[in-house]
């Protein structure tokens, strides 16, 4: 596990500000209404068998398509009330993808930004039967419909929370994909539920389970030291069974401060491309101390 340094918490957070509007407008059903920023569309796309509110930016077709997944947003409005709508206030991928310059592509789940009540979705959706299976190839026939599209070469997963566990999953169903980046992932679902007392998540997918993780993919998991939502224990115990590094940030929450390490993040992602495609390069952007994962070029083929 790899120590980070502190960062500056308390910062301005403009992509946050830009972005709450849009997500106050899509929780109340009003979308028409909707004023996006520039270089922004929104659209529902059919999965299978749910709907996905799909937002993406302009950019041309070809080369790596960046996918974001949000958390379980507000699945709970307390341990007895089931929420009627599971929106996250805050979606902290959004707030990512802003600072993003790559062709990016934020895909919400099923039943969430205002389709709470579209086909197919009924509250387990986002409480017993959040990670399913059902969730898990709807999610997927969007995202192979997005590399279509365009056309791309590879795809990044990136996910928190509950979105790392489902970018988890996904990993090794969707075919382009060649990383993987996730905050405060919900990897063992089991253990997670019992450290907060919940029920188990019956309906679920749950990736410690059945050690369903990625291999030969560039990947990284973080975690915060000050998260009590998914605790860094939780996680550490599956350290031996990633395929990638699980790195621990000081300071850090659930959710506070992410933004801060993205634009370090994205490129490092580049770094690790150039690097699997420039042999010549590659010596002396990594050196020897951080070699490519196992299979990583072959994948990229």
């Amino acid at each position: 596990m790899r120590s980070c340094p502190d960062s500056p918490h308390g910062r301005a957070r403009p992509a946050a500000c830009a972005l709450a509007a849009i997500v106050a407008v899509l929780a109340c059903g009003c979308a028409h209404e909707l004023a996006l920023p520039p270089g922004l569309t929104d659209r529902i796309m059919e999965g299978e068998p749910f709907q996905h509110r799909v937002f993406t930016r302009s950019h041309p077709s070809a080369g790596e398509l960046h996918v974001y997944i949000e958390g379980d947003g507000r699945a709970w409005l307390d341990r007895a009330r089931i929420s009627r709508d599971p929106t996250p206030k805050r979606p902290l991928m959004l707030e990512l993808m802003a600072l993003d310059t790559a062709a990016s592509v934020y895909v919400g789940r099923p039943c969430y930004f205002g389709l709470a009540k579209s086909p197919g979705c009924d509250r387990s959706q986002w409480t017993s039967h959040r990670y399913s299976s059902q969730v898990v190839t709807s999610l997927q026939r969007v995202i192979e419909a997005l590399v279509a599209e365009g056309a791309y070469d590879r795809i990044v997963l990136f996910g928190h929370s509950g979105g790392g566990t489902l970018a988890t999953l996904l990993a090794s169903r969707v075919r382009q994909t060649a990383a993987l980046v996730t905050i405060a992932p919900n990897l063992d679902v089991a253990a997670w539920a019992e450290s907060h007392g919940y029920s188990p998540l019956t309906g679920s997918l749950d990736p410690a389970a059945s050690k369903d993780f990625p291999t030969h993919i560039f990947q990284v998991h973080w975690i915060g030291s000050d998260d009590e939502s998914v605790a860094p224990s939780v996680l550490s115990s599956l350290e031996p069974y990633l395929d990638g590094e699980l790195r621990r940030v000081d300071g850090f929450d659930h959710r506070c401060c992410w933004s801060e390490l993205w634009p370090d993040q994205l490129d490092e992602l580049n770094v690790y491309f150039r690097a699997a495609r420039d042999p010549a390069w590659r010596s002396v952007a990594l050196g020897e101390a951080k070699p490519l994962p196992d299979g990583f070029e072959e994948n990229l083929r």
